[in-house]
């Protein structure tokens, strides 16, 4: 490899707004960001809700309440002024809970100062995540940001790839809380000489990390915000995963239990990403809707009995009451 060409495919304006924390954004920011594991971000953050610094940290809405947005307007105007205010209340999100907020316009360097006397148990890190949700949260309600994009086409070796790229900041918006990064491309020199190089190799396989594996269960329905964390830490402790390098391996064991389970029609018909996902909007249904739970317990525990011990329908009778003992 001795040149690289760039080539200016298009460039266009665009303006970039940030939404708030739920907890699946914030287990995946913070791994990205601060390298937390999501266990210890959910430990932190519990301690920040307990200390009455942020509101509840198991939710899946972006929700803010009126009280969260008379925080974050308090802040941005004394700090940067009313034009940079700009409400988002999400409203259409729902949910029992609001977003992951904090409950007082104070930023994280007023909360150290503060901590050294009203709060001894908060650490660095809990700073660090506190500062994390602060500016995401402020940044949701200042106005978007303008920037110039530019999509350039890479050409190397015969091959060639487009990318785009923030090439420059139009008109400030939240960026004055959450900077933006920008590249500087000197097109005048279309072709690049390559004075050092190294190859690297690379897996055929894209490994998971704590972000990408709790967005994956995110995006397939598996798991709420009370169990993303200790799913992941659930799998650490019974060595089915390590992690190496910022990735998620999996063990011999854990290679072994799931192909054991994978082979065995009977278990992988109870265990399996959609059978999942479906238990999970039963619970939900029950919860939100209202729905009697023993139906549902019923279907499950036939099912149950049926793969298992390989039943029929007919011979799976439950007296009146057995079933209410089982689950008690």
């Amino acid at each position: 490899l001795k040149e690289v060409e760039l080539e200016e495919v298009s460039r266009w304006q665009e303006d970039l707004s940030v939404k708030p924390f739920n907890t699946p954004a914030l287990l995946k920011e913070a791994s990205i960001t601060l390298r937390f594991s999501p266990q210890k971000t959910m430990e932190l953050a519990q301690d920040l809700f307990e200390a009455g610094l942020i509101t509840y940290h198991r939710t899946d809405s972006i929700r803010v309440s009126q009280v969260g947005v008379n925080v974050a307007t308090s802040y941005i105007k004394e700090n940067f002024g009313d034009k940079f205010i700009y409400v988002r209340t999400y409203s259409e999100a729902g949910g029992a809970h609001e977003c992951i907020r904090p409950t007082r316009p104070i930023d994280a360097e007023e909360l150290f100062s503060e901590s050294l006397l009203n709060f001894e148990r908060l650490s660095k890190d809990h700073i660090r995540l506190y500062d994390l949700i602060f500016r995401c949260f402020i940044a949701s309600q200042m106005r978007s940001a303008r920037v110039e994009k530019r999509k350039i086409r890479i050409k190397a070796m015969s091959r060639e790839k487009e990318e785009e790229f923030i090439t420059n900041i139009i008109e400030d918006g939240y960026n004055l809380i959450i900077p933006i990064r920008t590249h500087h491309l000197d097109l005048d020199r279309k072709i690049l000489t390559v004075t050092g190089k190294k190859i690297l190799q690379r897996p055929v396989v894209n490994y998971f990390t704590y972000a990408s594996l709790i967005e994956e269960m995110r995006s397939k329905g598996i798991g709420r915000p009370s169990t993303y964390a200790i799913t992941v830490q659930k799998l650490f402790e019974r060595g089915y995963i390590i992690e190496k390098y910022g990735n998620l391996l999996s063990t011999p064991l854990g290679i072994k239990v799931y192909n054991t389970i994978r082979d065995n029609q009977n278990f992988y018909d109870l265990v399996n990403e959609d059978y999942t996902r479906e238990l999970e909007e039963q619970m939900d249904k029950v919860e939100n809707d209202g729905e009697l739970y023993m139906g549902y317990l019923q279907v499950l525990y036939d099912r149950i009995i049926r793969n298992l011990y390989r039943v029929s329908p007919r011979e799976i009778r439950i007296k009146p009451g057995h079933l209410s003992t089982l689950i008690e």
